[in-house]
């Protein structure tokens, strides 16, 4: 009888060992789903965006830092892009501290304070995607989000993932959308992916783990037009009247937060 006692325990203990490798395996393959599901909707957002000759979108943006007395704030700012390929963007920025411009043609880039009236060019030769390059690697101006309209953006956006995930869906401004989260060393960001056939963003949260009290970077898309018709001219560069031309380190007045303010925010 002991025998027979000792070999049911066996038997139910070994039941039990199955019965939790399973349930690993499943969380595992889960798990493995969940972050491919994740990659391909990224990967379908980047070939949508990629694939298009023209964009123009509106966006409202909220930068957060942290003051030297730890005391998080937010500053607030809307944004305007129209951008064909493959080499001319316009971008204007206004915020309760600066009003700016960004224009390039394929061979200058040109930043206006339009607060001060002044401006600055630079050259930079090539495509949108090399002007995105340059203002991260070569100019220090740090536009967060500016990598969702490379051509190939997502390898670079995945280059230093170490963990993705399809949160669910969420709505935003009335358009579904399929939610994902994404990991890196220092930063954890989220994307809101228009559901449809037209895989636009619709909302962006960078958060900084390196920044006591993780300070956020949040761009909100309150309109997009894919392969809009833009007027003659929308491009070019005409110096207004009185507008002096300095060198871009010059420039002031032209960031999203106002000059005295000493926090830290997302890069």
């Amino acid at each position: 009888m002991i025998k027979i006692h000792r070999l049911r325990m066996g038997i139910r203990a070994g039941m039990k060992g199955i019965f939790l490798g399973s349930a690993l395996l499943a969380s595992a393959v889960h798990a493995q789903s969940n972050e491919e599901q994740a990659l391909a909707l990224l990967k379908a957002m980047s070939d949508y965006i990629g694939g298009l000759a023209a964009i123009e979108t509106s966006v409202d943006t909220s930068l957060e830092v942290v003051t030297p007395t730890m005391e998080k704030l937010a500053f607030t700012s809307t944004s305007l892009l129209r951008m064909t390929r493959p080499n001319q963007v316009r971008l204007e920025r206004s915020g309760g501290y600066s009003n700016v411009e960004f224009l390039f043609d394929g061979t200058t880039f040109t930043v206006r304070g339009r607060n001060n009236n002044v401006y600055a060019q630079v050259p930079v030769s090539g495509t949108t995607d090399d002007l995105v390059r340059a203002m991260h690697d070569d100019l220090g101006l740090a536009v967060p989000g500016a990598d969702l309209l490379l051509r190939d953006s997502y390898s670079v956006l995945v280059a230093d993932v170490i963990d993705a995930k399809l949160i669910g869906q969420g709505v935003i401004a009335g358009q579904m959308c399929d939610h994902v989260a994404f990991r890196n060393f220092d930063t954890d960001w989220q994307l809101w992916i228009r559901q449809g056939a037209d895989k636009a963003p619709c909302k962006m949260i960078i958060t900084s783990k390196t920044v006591g009290m993780a300070p956020q970077y949040t761009t909100h898309v309150r309109s997009w037009k894919s392969n809009p018709r833009f007027p003659a001219g929308t491009f070019a560069f005409k110096p207004a009247a009185g507008e002096q031309k300095l060198d871009l380190g010059e420039l002031t007045g032209i960031d999203e937060v106002p000059p005295a303010q000493t926090g830290k925010a997302p890069q």
